[in-house]
């Protein structure tokens, strides 16, 4: 039967695949046995027809070429319009003649063994050479040739032409050379019962094999907080070198020069500009534009991925919540991504899933996406916020950046795979025989949602999805494959380059294409090893033996993977004893794959074991450093000799010693001094101990129990750091002192050094101030004594303990400590600097808590520095920007700064005004968790430790960049451990902390009336009362009744006005700053918003709440809810399920009287009262909204009240008189109006 051989390059093959250059470069006899072939007949071309062959083939007009047996058709076009017809014909070899080749085979293991893997070893050739067989012609008479055309030479150049082709068809299949002898070798040796049952297919896989479908289970168990977990990329080592060198030079398939330095050249591209990537020094969205109509991922967007069998992938951006769906239902909700059964609709990835099918989820706010838009979008998400956005965004955003680490280190391969529409292209995967990235996708896994990625498919022409349960690989491969495209050379027009680097399919058709997408997949099988049964393992051992320098002997044993429990065999005992006779072959097929990387193993097997592989110590140390590391990839294990299993690099170390004798804190530049070391391990040289060892070493060799590897660079490294001429700062050597290394490497610390630093860092308990008015609980007290401690060795604090756990009251402890200590004086004062909705708080609290100390508000139109005249100045943030010069000529024994997140800029102005202003001891107080954002920590760190951190840039360098992209645990750690000195953080979710707490924390807020508000209160107060006065106070009950109107009617006003004067002007102008009680909630909410807790706000007004409702929308780019009377019931229904369940609805406004009672919200770990009631009843019963069974966390109660007006005043009288307590529960606000006009003008003026 005739058929047609595989790798000719027809016409239109040429044209579409390469360019004219490139076709001219197009190689014949590219591998060892396509070489010989052509230089064979070179050898006999006494005519040089061959090279005008050369032309002929390159140019394509080869047009078929059919075997059979030991014959070759083809056809060559030529000057007629009718091709011509050639035919060769190779003589056969003869039985005795292949037995003898057979004979002379089987006595070499090493060669069977490579055989089985179809690998043609040329000393193939030798062997039949020496028993008589011409492999290759020595004439041309040994062919016999035959062409249609009329020229009368042999060759002719069509001739020639196929001559050259057959070289390619060799170049792709060695073997042919002795198939067209009509000797097939595997089937001889098949005769002599030398094969292998389970031979590996090559065929290549469909993309939708490789997509594991997920079982049908129960409810998953998956926590949408595991979303966020951090996950640690600094472990990836570089493997892209080690990749490299597995692969096998000059591929076959392509015909235009060694493809693997094509390959090479692209895969070191695509690292560096990875690696530019996360070091920001290239665009994102540079390589990936993203068009003006671009949504944006806000906080309740939640995403899904599709791809079909032909590998078109379609985003899908919710940005609806909706309900979960049936079995096999297509729902028309918003979809959260719930699936079960094997549903035509799809989902968003936040869903829990619980069978093969997956939820619609396509109904409102649902936009489709293409995936080259969306991750520009994630790229740029800062992930210190991650947690204020949905799951599935979470999570695709830590796949991103896992592609984008894994390609920057070479954690990733190429996988050729055939589409649906029998095309075929190439994928990009993670390297999974590496075991770092196993783990990371492992890690990654657990992380991500179920159901985030499905497989689209049609079934009776109805387009459905299902889940893939090896969704995380699958996903990388997308992510990954997309940044190869982007950040690869530009194309040139070649096929098989763009084809693994620029996302091109082809459907290798056409004549002579055939074949050519399985010769990629063999190039690159050396990446899918699949588990064999029988696994290589690989021993060194160390020789010594006292005469001869060291040397390394290199052992191969087998593992029976399953026989765990039994020891591996010696390759040698594979190799002779009758045991092994059934699988010896199948065995070797995989040691064989080791032969192209360790030297002399062929000899080894070829003698049974008899002849040792050796290395000198010289040739050992690139066979250890580069080769063991590729054969590991192979997933070989590699057992070292313990000097070997630590191999020791020079580091650069150093011995920190005390700088001065004299006793207590001088400054940190008296503090430390050092000498370099270079660490070997545990041990520290010194420099001039160091040089003395590599006086007489270099590269490998011992050192005590083990050995050194030490190249130019390291050296050059070193003797660079040694000679610099900046030294290290003292800050820089604190840091050392405190983390106990240098650039990751263990120093030496003296006894003296280690005393100090305890000493330095330890807290005692230190004696509450005498005039104190506050019992502190333990954790208050530690806080306390720990600022003062810092304050006396002349370190700043940054507080940042969770909001409602008494910062405030710490700072004042420490204020009254100083100023009891004479520290705070006549001409050193107290700065506050805190934000304009909090002056009057802290007043109160001062007051409250130490009332010897005196305060001044430094604020308004009216302020003036000469009538400062306290301990304690109170301003706000715009004020000290504004009146910088002016409080700089001040001196301050303390600056203290509320809601530090303020200076989170360090390039605002206000920032920078903040820091100019002098101050002995500098405290920050934040209730964000200012650890877990970066990107403003060093601003805060600045201001209270001013150089500590370094520069903006070397802060970024050595934290923020390891921290935030690469999640470094040991930076992370390190990090702790410099700035756990100065930065102190108690959460309420912490079990120490939480046994002092009650459950329920009640705080009262206290907002100033802003200018506006302030006129407004009285002129309407005023009017109101001349109103109310006009009728007697003992008149008879109709002019009572008129009278309380009156005062109900003035009270409705006047909270209005507290509220904000368009609440009663309804003018429409509601502009925040004009309402001290907006800015108050503006600051509660920041610091709520930024710990990711969620809060009710309760209003009696509905149209407050409408109110409430824009100006938070335009403050925080979040629309929140409002429940009110006019919500339908289903609508009430899915609020409440939104605030429970949607981590994106932090804030939730309610009516207090269509949501006082019967709602169960706990998610809420707040509750603001934004005006009062006056009805502790009807305030508690709406602050069990979320203080109610079912609540884990402590609740706060923020009372809203504005200072100086009726609201502080009604609310002192009902704290105080304890029957008026009981009167508004009866009564509500009621009683107020039986109240004398004197008692009046007392509460409202």
């Amino acid at each position: 039967m005739w058929w047609i051989r595989s790798t000719i390059v027809p016409k239109g093959f040429i044209k579409e695949t390469f360019t004219k250059e490139l076709i001219m470069a197009i190689q014949f006899g590219k591998t060892w046995w396509g070489e010989h072939w052509l230089r064979s007949l070179e050898n006999v071309d006494y005519d040089n027809r061959l090279p005008r062959g050369a032309t002929y083939a390159r140019k394509g007009n080869v047009l078929s070429v059919r075997t059979k047996d030991n014959e070759m058709k083809a056809r060559v076009s030529g000057s007629r319009a009718t091709p011509y017809k050639v035919t060769i014909i190779v003589p056969p070899f003869f039985e005795d003649q292949i037995e003898r080749l057979i004979d002379r085979i089987v006595m070499q293991p090493a060669l069977i063994s490579k055989l089985l893997n179809r690998e043609l070893d040329p000393s193939i050739l030798q062997i039949a050479e020496e028993v008589g067989l011409k492999v290759f012609p020595k004439q041309w008479t040994d062919f016999k040739m035959q062409c249609s055309c009329p020229d009368w030479a042999v060759p002719c150049k069509h001739l020639a032409a196929v001559i050259y082709m057959i070289s390619r068809e060799i170049d792709n299949n060695p073997f042919l050379v002795f198939e067209m002898h009509k000797v097939d070798l595997l089937d001889e040796l098949k005769k002599r019962g030398l094969f292998i049952k389970e031979q590996k297919k090559n065929g290549v896989p469909r993309l939708n094999s490789l997509w594991r479908r997920e079982k049908k289970k129960g409810k998953s168990g998956f926590e949408e907080e595991r979303a966020y977990e951090r996950v640690d990329f600094s472990e990836l080592r570089d493997v892209g070198e080690p990749l490299v060198q597995l692969l096998a030079d000059a591929p076959p398939f392509y015909p235009g020069g060694n493809f693997k330095d094509i390959y090479a050249s692209q895969f070191i591209r695509l690292g560096k500009e990875a690696k530019r990537l996360l070091n920001k020094r290239l665009d994102f969205e540079a390589l990936f534009p993203v068009p003006a109509d671009t949504l944006a991922i806000s906080h309740h967007t939640r995403l899904s991925f599709t791809v079909d069998r032909n590998n078109r992938v379609v985003v899908l951006a919710n940005e609806g919540t909706g309900g979960l769906m049936k079995n096999g239902e297509k729902t028309t909700g918003d979809g959260d991504g719930a699936e079960s059964g094997d549903g035509t609709g799809r989902g968003t990835g936040d869903g829990i899933g619980t069978g093969d099918g997956t939820g619609d989820g396509t109904g409102s706010g649902s936009t489709e996406k293409e995936l080259q838009h969306l991750l520009p979008e994630l790229f740029k998400l800062n992930p210190d916020y991650l947690p204020d956005y949905q799951p599935s965004v979470a999570a695709s955003h830590r796949m991103l950046f896992a592609a984008i680490h894994l390609t920057a280190n070479g954690n990733i391969v190429p996988q050729i795979v055939e589409l649906e529409n029998r095309r075929s292209m190439v994928r990009w995967i993670p390297a999974m025989m590496d075991e770092q990235t196993r783990v990371l996708v492992g890690k990654l896994a657990e992380i991500v949602p179920p159901g985030l990625l499905q497989t689209s498919y049609k079934s009776r022409q109805v387009e459905k999805w299902r889940p893939v349960e090896n969704q995380t690989e699958e996903l990388l491969s997308l992510f990954i494959s997309a940044l190869v495209t982007k950040m690869s050379k530009p194309s040139k027009e070649d096929l098989f380059e763009d084809l693994f680097f620029k996302g091109k399919s082809h459907d290798f058709s056409d004549v002579g294409e055939k074949g050519l997408d399985g010769g990629i997949k063999v190039w690159l099988d050396r990446y899918y090893l699949t588990a064999e049964e029988y696994k290589p393992l690989i021993t060194v051992n160390e020789i010594n033996d006292g005469m001869l320098d060291d040397q390394f002997e290199v052992a191969v044993s087998i593992q029976d993977r399953s026989l765990s429990d039994v020891a591996p065999y010696p390759l040698s005992a594979v190799l002779k004893e009758k045991e092994f006779e059934q699988q010896r072959f199948k065995i070797l097929q995989n040691v064989s794959l080791l032969s192209p990387f360790i030297r002399g193993l062929d000899t080894h097997i070829n003698t049974a074991g008899d002849h040792p592989i050796r290395f000198e110590t010289a040739e050992f140390a690139p066979f250890l450093m580069e080769i063991l590391p590729a054969i590991r990839l192979l997933g070989i294990p590699i057992l070292l000799p313990k000097s070997l299993q630590e191999l020791l690099r020079p580091k650069v170390s150093m011995l920190l010693q005390r700088k001065s004798e004299q006793g207590g804190f001088v400054s940190l530049d008296d503090l430390l001094t050092f000498d370099w070391r270079v660490a070997l391990g545990d041990t520290l040289l010194s420099q001039e101990e160091f040089n003395k060892l590599m006086a007489n070493a270099s590269g490998l060799f011992r050192f005590k129990e083990q050995y050194i590897y030490v190249n130019e660079e390291e050296i050059e490294k070193l003797h660079k750091i040694f000679t610099q001429e900046k030294p290290l700062s003292p800050y820089q050597l604190f840091q050392t002192a405190l983390s106990e290394e240098y650039e990751g490497t263990p120093v030496s610390l003296t006894d003296e050094v280690r005393a100090m630093m305890a000493e330095l860092t330890s807290v005692e308990n230190i004696p509450l101030p005498r005039e104190l008015k506050a019992t502190m609980r333990p954790y208050q007290e530690r806080g306390y004594s720990w600022m003062y401690r810092n304050s006396r060795i002349g370190f700043g604090s940054i507080i940042a303990d969770d909001m409602g756990l008494g910062k405030t009251l710490q700072v004042i402890a420490l204020l009254l400590k100083l100023k009891e200590e004479q520290a705070i004086n006549e001409k050193q004062k107290a700065l506050v600097v805190v934000p304009t909705g909090l002056l009057t708080n802290w007043q109160a609290e001062i007051a409250k808590f130490a009332p010897s100390l005196s305060t001044h508000i430094f604020h308004g139109t009216a302020r003036d520095l000469k009538q400062f005249d306290a301990d304690v100045m109170l301003t706000t943030y715009g004020v000290a920007r504004s009146d910088s010069e002016l409080l700089k000529k001040q001196k301050w024994q303390v600056m203290v700064i509320d809601e530090a997140q303020n200076i989170k800029n360090h390039e605002a102005g206000q920032s920078k005004a903040i820091k100019t202003i002098p101050a002995n001891i500098r405290v920050a107080m934040s209730g964000t968790p200012v650890e877990n954002r970066l990107s403003e920590f060093w601003s805060i760190m600045d201001f209270t430790n001013k150089g500590y951190l370094g520069t903006v840039k070397a802060f970024k360098d050595n934290y923020a960049t390891p921290i935030q992209l690469f999640n470094d645990e040991k930076v992370v750690k390190k990090f702790r451990k410099i700035t756990t000195p100065f930065m102190m953080r108690r959460m309420k979710t912490d079990k120490t902390i939480i046994s002092d707490l009650p459950d329920k924390v009640e705080q009262n807020q206290f907002a100033l009336l802003s200018k506006q508000q302030a006129a407004l209160y009285e002129k309407t107060m005023q009017a109101a009362m001349e109103e109310i006065e006009g009728f007697s106070d003992n008149g008879d009950n109709q002019t009572l009744f008129k009278r309380q109107g009156l005062v109900l009617q003035m009270i409705l006003a006047l909270k209005q006005i507290c509220n904000h004067p368009a609440h009663f002007l309804k003018n429409g102008n509601w502009d925040p700053a004009l309402s001290g009680k907006v800015e108050l909630l503006f600051e509660l909410l920041d610091s709520i918003i930024s710990t990711g807790e969620k809060v009710l706000i309760f209003t009696q007004f509905r149209e407050m709440g409408s109110i409430l409702e824009k100006i938070i929308a335009e403050r925080f780019g979040d629309r929140p809810m409002f429940y009110h009377g006019g919500c339908t019931v289903p609508e009430r229904q899915k609020m409440v399920e939104r605030f429970q369940t949607d981590r994106a609805d932090k804030v939730f406004i309610l009516s207090l009287k269509a949501a006082g009672t019967g709602l169960n919200l706990t998610a809420a770990s707040h509750v603001i009262h934004f005006d009062l009631w006056w009805n502790p009843a009807v305030e508690n019963q709406a602050t069990d909204r979320a203080y109610r069974i079912g609540q884990k966390k402590n609740v706060m109660v923020h009372r809203m009240i504005t200072k100086n007006t009726f609201e502080e005043k009604i609310d002192e009288m009902i704290q105080r008189k304890k029957h008026l307590a009981d009167m508004t529960v009866a009564t509500g606000e009621s009683w107020i109006g039986k109240l004398s006009n004197k008692e009046l003008r007392e509460i409202f003026e």
